[in-house]
């Protein structure tokens, strides 16, 4: 962290030293911290194709869920395939009692590389009534995840649950 305020001090202006400090200061568990440098690394560079991103993730780890949701927009109009940002963007609107259809768009984004995405949908999509599309989602996620991912027992007893319905 050291060596990046040091970039900073020299070139106030330097973007990509202010998004390695927030990333510094977020591995460090610093997330207030981490959020202020990677905002002051979108201000510089409105386009940073990772302090945008950085800075929704950030954000919504904070549970500063609008916010993330805003900052999550604006990252997907610079790295529209950004899994990570799709499933940030997804949960934030879901908290915020957003749009499902929306939030079940993003949510099938992320879901090829972030498994997790697959079980959010299949609780938004039981939800709504539409258990055969939640099944769908339910089995695509224990196609996808980890033989010990520790939600595999969770979603192997709700996909059993779903189907004694029929």
């Amino acid at each position: 962290m050291a060596a990046f305020r040091e970039a900073i001090s020299l070139d106030p202006e330097y973007a990509d030293a202010y998004n390695e400090l927030g990333a510094a200061e977020a591995a460090a568990g610093n997330l207030p911290g981490a959020a202020e440098a990677f905002q002051k690394a979108v201000e510089i560079a409105p386009g940073h194709p990772l302090a945008l991103p950085n800075l929704s993730i950030v954000l919504a780890q904070q549970g500063k869920f609008p916010e993330a949701m805003e900052a999550a927009r604006r990252a997907l109009k610079i790295v529209p395939d950004a899994a990570r940002i799709h499933y940030v963007l997804a949960v934030s609107i879901l908290i915020e009692h957003g749009d499902f259809d929306e939030a079940l768009l993003h949510l099938d984004r992320a879901g090829s590389e972030i498994p997790k995405a697959h079980l959010v949908a299949a609780d938004v999509l039981s939800f709504l009534g539409r258990d055969s599309d939640a099944v769908k989602h339910i089995e695509e996620y224990l196609r996808l995840a980890p033989a010990n991912d520790k939600e595999r027992p969770n979603a192997e007893a709700r996909l059993a649950a779903i189907r004694a319905k029929y």
